[in-house]
C-alpha cells in the first residue's frame, strides 16, 4: 500500500459514496428527543435527554460527513474515506494476488465504516459506506481488503481494462 495525495494515472473507474441515510436516521432520533424534553420534570432526566440528543446530532453530523472515494487506475486502486483519511490510500495491483467483485452482504462481515477483522481470518480490513456489494482484494501478503461499491458493472469493467479479471462480459 502506498499513501499519496494525487491519483497516479488515467482513471478507469471513479465512485463517490455518501452515507446520507445513516445521517438522517440519527438526525431523526435527535429530533425525537425534543418532544420528550417538554414533559420531563426531573432535572436528571432532562440532562440525560440533552446528552442523548447531542450524541444523536453528533452521530448524524459524522454520517453526513462520511464519504468513500474510490478510483481505479492501471497501477492500483485508491481510496479515501472522509473524514477519517486526509489523503488517498493506494493498493498497487502488483501487491494483489486476486480480485473479485462480490455480491453478498458485507454488512454481515462488519457493517458500515472502516472495520478491522480481528476476529475473522478472511476479512482483515473493510471500507464500506452502505450496501452489500464490494471489491475483495486478496493481497500477496495474505491480507484481505474489502472496498464497498454501488457500481458493480462499472467496477468489473475497469478491473477488466487493467487486466485484473478476465471473465468480464462486454
Amino acid at each position: 500500500m502506498r499513501y499519496q495525495n494525487d491519483i497516479m494515472s488515467k482513471v478507469f473507474f471513479s465512485e463517490v459514496q455518501k452515507s446520507t441515510l445513516g445521517a438522517w436516521i440519527f438526525f431523526g432520533l435527535h429530533l425525537l428527543c425534543a418532544p420528550f424534553m417538554v414533559f420531563v420534570q426531573d432535572s436528571e432526566a432532562m440532562i440525560a435527554l440533552i446528552i442523548c440528543s447531542g450524541i444523536f446530532a453528533l452521530l448524524g453530523a459524522l454520517f453526513l460527513m462520511m464519504r468513500l472515494d474510490t478510483k481505479i487506475t492501471k497501477e492500483g486502486i485508491s481510496i479515501k474515506y472522509a473524514p477519517f483519511h486526509r489523503s488517498f490510500r493506494t493498493f498497487l495491483w502488483k501487491d494483489v494476488a486476486k480480485a473479485d467483485v462480490i455480491k453478498k452482504p458485507i454488512g454481515a462481515k462488519g457493517g458500515v465504516g472502516i472495520k478491522y477483522g480481528l476476529k475473522s481470518p478472511n476479512y482483515h480490513k473493510m471500507y464500506n459506506v452502505w450496501g452489500n456489494k464490494s471489491l475483495q482484494l486478496l493481497m500477496t501478503s495474505g491480507r484481505t481488503i474489502l472496498i464497498g461499491t454501488q457500481k458493480v458493472a462499472e467496477m468489473e469493467a475497469a478491473l477488466y481494462k487493467v487486466g485484473l479479471i478476465s471473465n468480464h462480459e462486454h
